[in-house]
């Protein structure tokens, strides 16, 4: 077995391990749910999960990845997101995504493309993605880009 699939099935032994553990806390009535979170650990969390995003060059993260990131649970890390920023983590990994796009299409690197940029930044349905993006920036992805391109 290679170093690879030892880092690999290590991992999944730790995420089965985890699981079962809190599938026997919940089951046992000391679960997540009657944990109260302080504010402290609530901004904690999100400021890892930041800094784990911060450290991200792709836009595509997986909400697994950031719990475990962020040391927490989906729980925990849906909770934490609601109370500091009033937003999911899902919408929030969105709006970076986002505004990633957006910084890209401004830089108007020759040869960029809505599409390309869209797509790598994790957005595959071009047409929700156009609707979004309008409706946050109040202008189409392609009218930022065309004004990046003049800029340059």
């Amino acid at each position: 077995m290679g170093i690879e699939q030892a880092v690999l099935t290590q991992a999944h032994e730790q995420l089965f391990a985890g699981m079962v553990s809190a599938w026997v806390a919940t089951a046992s009535g000391h679960g997540d749910r009657r944990e109260v979170l302080s504010s402290s650990e609530r901004w904690r969390v999100v400021r890892r999960a930041e800094d784990y995003l911060t450290d991200r060059v792709d836009g595509t993260v997986r909400m697994d990845e950031l719990c475990s990131a962020a040391c927490t649970s989906l729980s925990r890390l849906e909770r934490s997101f609601r109370e500091v920023l009033g937003l999911s983590p899902r919408r929030y990994l969105m709006l970076r995504r986002m505004a990633a796009v957006r910084g890209e299409l401004l830089a108007g690197r020759s040869g960029a493309t809505v599409t390309d940029t869209a797509m790598r930044w994790g957005f595959f349905h071009l047409g929700r993605f156009a609707e979004e993006y309008a409706a946050l920036f109040s202008e189409l992805p392609s009218q930022t880009l065309r004004a990046g391109t003049e800029r340059r």
